[in-house]
């Protein structure tokens, strides 16, 4: 099992931050198992090759930490879907 994981913050809520994250892995074929609607620090979606994580957490007013996580068995596999995830998600900025 390979994993590739980012940590960034951006201004606005962490429900706001996940939306786009489920939107990006939406946009990109993936069955979400876990949407937003269920929980609000997490969302999780895949396929058959690769499971991707996003979890977001407040760190202030107006200021998301999160994290996204991708697991696949190919390390380039999980890297484009962290990187696919990741760009997905507007004005991002690394830790």
């Amino acid at each position: 099992m390979n994993a590739q994981w980012g940590s960034f913050r951006r201004k606005g809520s962490v429900h706001d931050l996940l939306v786009e994250a489920e939107d990006a892995m939406r946009g990109q074929g993936y069955q979400v198992a876990n949407p937003v609607s269920n929980n609000n620090s997490m969302v999780m979606g895949g396929n058959d090759s690769v499971l991707v994580q996003a979890t977001a957490m407040s760190t202030g007013p107006e200021e998301t930490y999160l994290i996204v996580s991708a697991f696949s068995q190919d390390a380039s596999t999980a890297e484009q879907a962290r990187n696919t995830v990741r760009d997905g998600i507007k004005d991002l900025y690394n830790l």
